[in-house]
């Protein structure tokens, strides 16, 4: 995991003697009470104010105890007038602005209402920030012996799997893991897997002059998916809105010949593409430390199976689980 960018703040510590940071690299559990803060620079700008930056939780704009007067509801859902509400003073030239794709706050200020920012994050910290990890799995197994395992079940899709559902699953003879990714990111930021191989195919031609060019188009073969969580105010229940894309066998590309319109322009050949490809886009909600099947696919095989084989189905599996910054 790579290190936080941001310097470690300890608020007990005063202006005049300095900052103690702390070592970002330690698993050892982050005391609640210490807040990320980082100053630009030592110096003050030329108006005598300091530029500090926090990291806080994404929902921060959510703070203000909003009224219901529209013009008064677009005061104090700032940045500006969360802080203001909540003992912060802004003279000439302060500033204070969030940025919720980060979860960064920038504050541009004195130094003693800059303490009074940093002391109200700190009460806002009940525990260390968590990282969301995400393991997906893609398996295939029997028809059969899916129906005769869910025939045991109730719910519906998401179906949440036991360890020892797990366990009598991957016992099963046609039981077969295909592929395997994990991820990981903070609730509310995009994480992104591309796992593959780059393709590039022909998909037409355009006309410069007595001359045909060929138009390219990239594509990524294999396994891809993308994933924006949000941990939910109880710290467990997870929503989860994904687009997931497997490729569970190369393409099938044939080359067609193009007869160009444009007088004296050779004929072309252009790549048709046969695509192999499952793709799932949901939102589901889970509960960290669950393993739930996010898709169900028949398998697709090319050539007509024989009286003997068993129809096979393939199965998408995700679990999360949550970690705290820091801890193993």
């Amino acid at each position: 995991m790579q290190k936080n960018i941001f310097v470690t703040v300890a608020l007990s510590i005063s202006w005049l003697t300095g900052f103690a940071t702390v070592d970002m690299a330690s698993e050892q559990k982050p005391e609640p009470s210490v807040v990320e803060t980082h100053f630009l620079k030592d110096a003050p700008d030329a108006d005598g104010m300091f530029t500090a930056l926090f990291y806080i939780q994404p929902d921060f704009l959510s703070l203000s105890d909003a009224p219901r007067d529209p013009d008064e509801l677009r005061k104090r859902t700032t940045a500006k007038g969360v802080l203001i509400e909540h003992g912060v003073k802004f003279g000439v030239n302060a500033t204070a602005t969030f940025f919720p794709a980060t979860s960064i706050l920038s504050v541009h200020n004195t130094k003693d209402e800059l303490q009074k920012c940093a002391v109200f994050v700190s009460s806002l910290i009940k525990e260390p920030p968590m990282i969301l990890r995400f393991r997906w799995r893609v398996v295939e197994i029997g028809e059969a012996s899916w129906i005769e395992f869910t025939s045991r079940q109730n719910d519906k899709l998401p179906r949440s799997l036991s360890s020892e559902d797990l366990k009598k699953l991957q016992s099963d003879s046609t039981w077969r893991s295909r592929a395997l990714a994990e991820q990981e990111t903070r609730s509310g930021q995009i994480a992104k897997i591309e796992s593959g191989t780059d393709m590039q195919i022909i998909s037409g031609f355009k006309a410069e002059g007595e001359h045909l060019v060929p138009e390219i188009e990239k594509q990524k073969t294999g396994f891809n998916v993308e994933v924006d969580p949000v941990l939910c105010p109880d710290d467990k229940t997870v929503d989860v809105n994904f687009s997931l894309s497997y490729d569970y066998a190369p393409p099938d590309i044939a080359k067609v010949d193009v007869v160009a319109k444009t007088k004296n322009l050779p004929q072309q050949h252009v790549d048709l593409v046969t695509w192999h490809r499952d793709m799932i886009s949901t939102a589901i909600t889970v509960i960290a430390g669950d393993t739930v099947v996010v898709g169900v696919n028949p398998v697709v095989v090319n050539a007509p199976a024989a009286k003997s084989d068993e129809p096979r189905l393939r199965l998408y599996l995700l679990t999360v689980t949550r970690h705290f910054i820091g801890s193993k």
